[in-house]
């Protein structure tokens, strides 16, 4: 008998998959991730089969993504903020960005590089005397909290 920690490469596939929607979207509904994975996997993933392997791929010891009622989320996102991030994505538009930016956010830090970012970067290395990890650090944070829409932190 296998291993039933183990994950097989359909199972790997699908976890890099949740982690990198957690992380880009901080939550995403399991309808939308379907969609999402859907497009870019074959075979497709059903419901049931990612409800299968759900409890095995949530035992493993880095997941940063968990269920909360019927949304995928992030582990940073806290429980009390799913709910009003839910109520404001109402009625709006999904957006599925393409393969490749999708799976560069399979790590927990990982944000768009953009002129902006390393403008600001310089910026507080520079004129605020910050070194480059903690600036770096500070604008991985300030990422995620637009991305979440996060209020009073």
């Amino acid at each position: 008998m296998g291993n039933s920690w183990v994950l097989t490469e359909r199972q790997k596939i699908i976890d890099k998959y949740l982690r990198c929607a957690a992380n880009f979207y901080g939550h995403i509904t399991p309808r939308a991730f379907l969609v999402l994975f859907n497009r870019y996997n074959e075979p497709k993933l059903l419901k049931a089969e990612l409800m299968k392997y759900w409890n095995k791929l949530t035992r493993q010891f880095d997941r940063n993504y968990c269920l909360y009622e019927n949304a995928i989320t992030s582990s940073r996102v806290p429980n009390e903020k799913i709910d009003e991030i839910m109520y404001y994505q109402q009625g709006k538009q999904f957006y599925i960005p393409g393969e490749s930016e999708m799976l560069r956010y399979e790590s927990d830090n990982y944000y768009k590089a953009t002129d902006f970012i390393r403008n600001m970067q310089e910026y507080l290395c520079k004129h605020l005397q910050m070194n480059p990890f903690s600036a770096d650090a500070l604008l991985q944070k300030l990422s995620w909290l637009i991305r979440t829409e996060a209020r009073n932190q």
